[in-house]
């Protein structure tokens, strides 16, 4: 066809979330439909932190390849079973599944949209946006955007820097 082939880019699903049951508390027990989309519905999931995994697993049901798993309340996403579809990303309604390149080493486990007292205050394993990931970056792959983390993979060399720097372990190897 005139072009030339090009390497493919495995993709693959994360979750930015490490509030697993031990540690964010439950504001109420919701005994709803056992969904993450019902669950969210009434005030942002039962979870203290309203941005994180809500556990219900309806990210588990889309999958076709069960590379998913709810543990301890928390969505974990197996690397090798997972083809990044993106349909996991698609029905998490608090959008906490990004589809990265499976190269990508280094994860920011918070998504967090509060600021630092208010996540330390749900959640120990929360972002405080303090910038010493950013500032420890030589390719400027880090930056603090809405008080957390964000790695920009395009420019990452998965170098580890951040993650050393990264006082509280929110920015770690993925699994």
């Amino acid at each position: 066809m005139g072009q030339e082939a090009q390497d493919v880019i495995e993709l693959t699903a994360f979750v930015r979330c490490a509030g697993d049951c031990n540690s964010t508390e439950h504001k109420y027990i919701f005994d709803g439909i056992q969904s993450c989309a019902a669950s969210n519905r009434y005030y942002n999931g039962s979870k203290l932190c309203t941005s994180g995994c809500l556990g219900y697993g309806d990210c588990v049901s889309v999958c076709p390849n069960g590379a998913i798993q709810i543990k301890d309340r928390l969505a974990k996403v197996d690397q090798k079973k997972c083809i990044g579809c993106g349909l996991c990303a698609t029905a998490c309604p608090n959008k906490i599944i990004s589809i990265r390149p499976a190269t990508q080493v280094y994860e920011v486990f918070c998504v967090s949209r509060s600021n630092a007292k208010q996540t330390r205050a749900v959640c120990p394993n929360g972002c405080v946006a303090c910038r010493m990931c950013e500032k420890a970056c030589p390719s400027g792959a880090v930056r603090v955007e809405n008080d957390h983390a964000v790695i920009d993979y395009d420019l990452c060399t998965n170098c580890g820097e951040c993650e050393k720097a990264c006082r509280f372990g929110v920015i770690k190897r993925a699994e």
